[in-house]
């Protein structure tokens, strides 16, 4: 009741644009007789939980105009509209719990990952499952829909340090960014799950929510969600006397569909400014930066180079192995340039690339503009006088080959050497191409026909090869 909601000086940046475009005036799942805007999007957009309604009574608990008769809001739990619950966690996104420590005063903040497994307690750490509170024939805690919602926060006894519920009932927000340990692995089999998110703006949760299995329960169990997100979290306030234990991801990461880069603030004090920033485990965001952008640029101005030899080869392929020209998916796109010439061939060709900088880059020089890189004053455009159609090309930025990338004639394969796990796009290929269709695959001369044979060779047989600018061409077909 203190209009913490009116007072921007308690949010940050991002935070208050989340107020001012949500509408925020309480949280989500409180209820009040004003006419609150529900949050969602499209035909919910108008919505609103908090009804200026006559008295009911709702399940048993009365109310009046669709709140509480002891107090100014009403909980919208699961099933019921209920009396507001006092002692149980309130649900919030990141935005609002950091507002909530601005508000309480100088150094308060959330607890950062290490703090809150050190909340957990001191159970070492073994290949025992015990070793694991939530593997524990007496574990308490509001997990697996036990109750259908959450509960009061002392419902269950505190640990031996004196903490309650530092597993479930609802998730805990983090100040840390998540981002891998040393020694963090991709698996191919879900390449784009965890490094997709090592961006500065997804942040840590811990504990698991009275909604999650013993998997997302588990200790050991790291989830993270971006700042305004909603996921039946709370948080805990601590008050820093030192500098904080944290890690954070500084990136420079252009978002596409602002076609701009984003600032990423560090929205806590009392942080050691030298130690706390981490470098993400996602090396393909090193293809972000403004920085990255010249050598995808160079082919426009380079006629004879690498980039229009491989086209010719391709136009080659094409023709040597009786291959349809309806449908050419190009992998590792770039800026553009080679899949603006195979558009000379191809009657329809997508261009995919995972940098949100590169496809921005190619769809402004599709529109007719022109490019130029600051840092070598090049200048780059569409060739005129050729046969290139830019309107036959698609560009998209994807993280992942999904289900609906199929169909395709041909497939060229150029970013091997830029991904951050490659067996992930060779095993999907035989899923995208059509029966006889073929893969040329352009790389380092890591990517030999050796290399490749063990990542595709159940589905493909090589059919020739190439030395290409220091690396190697390889033709495959299904």
């Amino acid at each position: 009741d203190d209009g913490g909601y009116d007072k921007e000086e308690f949010w940050s940046a991002e935070g208050w644009k989340w107020v001012k475009y949500c509408e925020a005036r309480h949280p989500i799942f409180w209820v009040c007789q004003d006419g609150c805007k529900s949050r969602c999007g499209a035909a919910l957009a108008g919505y609103s939980h908090c009804r200026s309604s006559t008295g009911v009574e709702r399940n048993g608990h009365a109310s009046v105009n669709g709140v509480a008769n002891n107090g100014k809001y009403c909980y919208r739990a699961m099933y019921d509209v209920i009396d507001m619950p006092w002692d149980w966690p309130v649900d919030v996104n990141y935005h609002e719990a950091k507002a909530f420590c601005k508000w309480k005063g100088p150094d308060y903040r959330l607890p950062t990952e290490a703090e809150h497994n050190r909340m957990r307690g001191d159970m070492p750490i073994s290949h025992d499952p015990n070793c694991d509170p939530v593997f524990n024939e007496n574990f308490q805690a509001n997990i697996n829909f036990k109750y259908g919602s959450s509960t009061p926060v002392n419902l269950f006894p505190p640990n031996a340090l004196g903490f309650h519920d530092t597993c479930g009932n609802v998730w805990e927000w983090c100040e840390d960014h998540i981002n891998g340990f040393p020694g963090f692995q991709v698996t191919y089999l879900y390449n784009d799950y965890t490094i997709t998110s090592t961006d500065g703006k997804h942040n840590v949760g811990l504990g698991g929510s009275w909604a999650s299995n013993g998997h997302s329960s588990s200790r050991f169990s790291r989830t993270w969600f971006r700042r305004h997100f909603f996921q039946h979290m709370g948080f805990r306030v601590v008050k820093s006397f030192h500098p904080a234990p944290v890690r954070l991801c500084k990136n420079e990461m252009f978002v596409l569909e602002k076609e701009s880069i984003e600032d990423n603030p560090v929205l806590l004090s009392n942080v050691d400014l030298e130690h706390c920033f981490h470098q993400s485990c996602n090396n393909q965001f090193n293809y972000e930066k403004v920085s990255a952008l010249e050598k995808f640029l160079l082919p426009y101005n380079q006629a004879g180079d690498d980039s229009d030899k491989l086209v010719t080869f391709c136009q080659s392929v094409v023709d040597r192995y009786h291959v349809e020209k309806r449908k050419v998916l190009h992998l590792g796109c770039g800026a553009g340039y080679v899949s603006f010439m195979l558009s000379k061939t191809f009657e329809n060709v997508v261009g995919l690339d995972f940098s949100g900088l590169l496809i921005a880059a190619a769809r402004t020089l599709q529109s007719g503009k022109t490019l130029k890189c600051d840092s070598s004053n090049q200048v780059a455009q569409i060739p005129c006088g050729e046969d290139i159609d830019p309107n036959r090309v698609h560009f998209v930025q994807l993280t992942w080959l999904p289900n609906e990338i199929v169909g395709f004639d041909l497939v060229l394969v150029e970013f091997l050497d830029r991904v951050q796990s490659p067996k992930s796009w060779l095993v999907k290929l035989w899923e995208c191409i059509r029966s006889n269709g073929v893969v040329i695959v352009s790389g380092s001369s890591m990517w030999d026909e050796k290399s490749l044979s063990a990542e595709i060779g159940k589905w493909f047989k090589l059919k020739e090869g190439f030395a290409l600018g220091g690396g190697i061409v390889t033709v495959w077909q299904k």
